[in-house]
């Protein structure tokens, strides 16, 4: 069923995939490698497809209107890991399990990659940050 999507979806959703799996490579680059552990990017990687596809319509009008595809992708990612990070199974009181660890470092480099493409000030970054590890302090 995915092959079929991304074989009928228009022009501007294969960008934005492509787009996704530029941005899966350079978060697996830098992910710690850990023996016997499934990385956190095919997980991410997989609802942002689905956000892709179920929001077509909204991208396909951001992508006309010359907004980088870049910046929508690294947008859905740190809002994915955010809310795992904040509200998933991944944080237990307030301590990250090895894919909580993960999906923390997926945010905060997503957040830094919105930073290098000038979509948000690098107060606003860290701003984020903090604002996701009080999130976290507070399920303890």
């Amino acid at each position: 069923m995915r092959f079929l999507k991304r074989l009928m979806a228009p022009k501007e959703i294969k960008i934005l995939l492509g787009a996704l799996e530029a941005a899966e490579y350079k978060l697996e680059i830098n992910s710690i490698p850990y023996m016997f552990r499934e990385p956190v990017s095919p997980f991410v990687k997989r609802l942002v497809e689905n956000s892709v596809f179920s929001g077509r319509d909204n991208l396909i009008k951001e992508i006309q209107t010359r907004v980088d595809p870049r910046i929508i992708i690294y947008d859905l990612i740190s809002q994915i890991a955010a809310d795992y990070c904040c509200y998933g199974p991944f944080v237990v009181f307030g301590i990250f399990s090895d894919k909580g660890k993960e999906m923390h470092r997926v945010f905060e480099q997503s957040i830094d990659e919105l930073v290098t493409l000038n979509n948000i000030k690098e107060s606003e970054a860290i701003e984020a940050k903090k604002v996701i590890k009080d999130a976290i302090a507070a399920r303890r």
